[in-house]
């Protein structure tokens, strides 16, 4: 057995350097764990895309169990063996970057995760044979030197199109570290671990024509730059930083030599492709907190952020049921504790408090009360959902939108019920209907929740009257602007249409519907599936915009119904961000003909 010093990472450092202050990056971390699987303990949570939206059917696995995903993303593990200074789980799908977490685990206990899984969009194709360069807007760029590349399973020289895939993390933007693979934990040349501050990291996959995963051949390497963000530039090591890869099989970061700063960018010279993170590592003390209610209650999965006053430092980790939770926090500085909102009222701070500094191995801030009145409650929505007739329909999905969070569940017939995790007594949810059995989609509705039961009305969905007045239709709206305020798009029929693009690869999906010169969306997304994609090439044209200009997207689409047939069906939701004057939120429904 081989004894190893980890950096105890629960709390994921979310770097965001605003300050001038220099921190000494050299000190290691001395706290002894071991690799075994040491204690007993429960792990649940929920995979989620780029987007907020769940990631169903998504493969979940621990050292020693595997699950998958049900339709809200949500996955659990109940008593399973695990290492307490180093619990790892990984969660994968198809079509995006593998995703993990490493974590502190307690005896008995049941430990509440998040990963958002980021999507493999292509973003450039190379030939083999002659290598290139891709730029990316973001200031990432991979040059691959020529005949560089093997096929990974078999390890025989590949010829052809490489199709890469590119995923970049500004540590100023990990919302809550769920992006992070693993932790912010490393082990460096000497083999001891490290808590890192990282300065951007960059997920790279190379695949063949035929979809094989490809690697870097040896004695070969590519180079990879990282953009250091404006924000933490005058805290960036001036000259050179330690360079690491996620192990995927441990959870852990290992140093792989260094990254030359160049004016704005970190340059790294890489032999293979995973996660690269170019970090600097900092001394730490094992820390730890209780939260408890007024009650003297423990609250379990809740968001703690703690904050180094010193560089507007925020690190993240969710408590356990008996409401603990523990992480590397910085040695001699002072801190403040902050335990946020849940689910859509993650900002909400709703207790602040200092704590440190501490010098020692260990510290245990005690035991922090929140009152939580009105809040961490939850809202159980059920009813019916029926046809035309008034007939509960056979199968389909009810989804809801709470601040951005989705939330969907199935339709048996015609009944449904969902649980929804609330921070205020009463909100405003978004919600529409997918029939199943007709592959018919119902307008996006508002209702005011509030927590506790919730029964609603029958939801009508069928193919006439004002819940769906044409088969074919894209229905969306922006910065929840109604219908009844500013007309979104109900096409007619033959204003909508749908193309399976196959000839190119990768394969995609080309969505169109227009209304009149002034009313009209296009959008493409990388696939010809059921499934999440992130959408490419958005146009809107919508009275409501000031500029029908786009400059930055982060638009997720859910393709719920693809038909494999010529005049059939693509149906699905899309939601997400996008900039045109100003950041607008888009939420939208679409079923149109697939024209080819």
């Amino acid at each position: 057995m081989r004894t190893k010093l980890f950096w105890l990472g629960a709390l994921l450092f979310a770097i965001t350097l605003n300050s001038c202050v220099k921190k000494t990056f050299n000190a290691e971390v001395v706290i002894p764990a071991t690799d075994t699987l040491n204690i007993t303990a429960s792990v649940y949570g929920r995979i989620i895309d780029e987007a907020g939206i769940p990631v169903a059917g998504a493969t979940v696995k621990s050292p020693t169990a595997n699950t998958t995903t049900n339709i809200n993303g949500e996955f659990s593990f109940s008593d399973i063996p695990l290492n307490d200074y180093a619990a790892y789980v990984t969660a994968s799908h198809s079509g995006y970057f593998s995703g993990a977490r490493t974590f502190i685990a307690r005896q008995g206990q049941s430990h509440y995760i998040e990963i958002q899984l980021m999507k493999k969009n292509v973003v450039g194709i190379l030939n083999s044979v002659t290598g290139g360069t891709i730029n990316l807007t973001s200031g990432v760029s991979l040059n691959l030197p020529s005949n560089a590349v093997k096929n990974e399973a078999t390890g025989t020289k590949y010829t052809g199109d490489i199709h890469v895939a590119i995923t970049w993390i500004d540590p100023t933007n990990t919302n809550g570290g769920r992006k992070i693979p693993g932790a912010l934990r490393g082990f460096n040349a000497k083999n001891l671990e490290m808590g890192l501050e990282s300065y951007g990291m960059i997920g790279v996959s190379l695949t063949g024509n035929n979809g094989e995963a490809l690697q870097l051949d040896t004695n070969k390497n590519a180079t990879l730059t990282f953009p250091i963000n404006t924000t933490i530039q005058q805290n960036a090591p001036a000259s050179k930083i330690d360079l690491w890869s996620f192990d995927e099989t441990t959870g852990f970061w290992k140093q792989e030599g260094t990254a030359v700063r160049s004016g704005s960018n970190f340059v790294a010279s890489v032999s293979h492709f995973s996660f690269w993170n170019c970090d600097a590592p900092y001394a730490g003390v094992r820390f730890s907190v209780t939260v408890r209610d007024t009650k003297n209650s423990p609250l379990k999965q809740t968001l703690v952020r703690i904050k180094r006053v010193y560089t507007n430092t925020y690190g993240y980790g969710f408590t356990d049921t008996s409401g603990v939770v523990s992480g590397l926090v910085p040695t001699n500085e002072p801190l403040v504790v902050e335990v946020m909102g849940t689910g859509s009222c993650a900002q909400t701070i709703l207790f602040s408090g200092n704590v440190g500094p501490y010098s020692s191995t260990t510290a245990d801030a005690g035991v922090v009360y929140v009152n939580n009145t009105g809040s961490y409650g939850t809202a159980v929505i059920a009813g019916k959902a029926v046809n035309c007739s008034g007939v509960g329909i056979s199968s389909g999905f009810i989804y809801f939108n709470l601040r951005g969070l989705s939330y969907q569940t199935a339709i048996t017939n015609g009944n449904y019920s969902v649980s929804i995790p609330m921070c205020t007594s009463s909100d405003t949810i978004s919600y529409y209907v997918l029939n199943m059995s007709d592959n018919t989609i119902g307008r996006w509705n508002n209702a005011v929740v509030y927590t506790g039961t919730n029964n609603f009305s029958p939801i009508k969905v069928c193919n006439s009257g004002t819940s769906v007045p044409y088969q074919r239709f894209i229905y969306y709206y922006i910065d929840s602007v109604s219908t009844a305020s500013v007309d979104s798009l109900t096409s007619a029929p033959d204003s909508t249409s749908g193309y399976a693009v196959t000839n190119v690869l990768p394969s995609f999906t080309s969505i169109y519907g227009y209304r009149n010169a002034s009313n009209n969306i296009s959008f493409t997304f990388p696939g010809i599936n059921n499934g999440s994609y992130n959408i490419d090439n958005l146009y809107i044209n919508f009275p409501y915009l000031k500029v029908n200009t786009i400059t930055k997207t982060n638009v997720s689409v859910n393709v719920t119904n693809y038909s494999s047939a010529i005049g059939g069906f693509i149906s699905g939701s899309f939601s997400g961000t996008f900039f045109s004057d100003t950041l607008h939120v888009i939420n939208g429904v679409f079923q149109v003909r697939r024209d080819y």
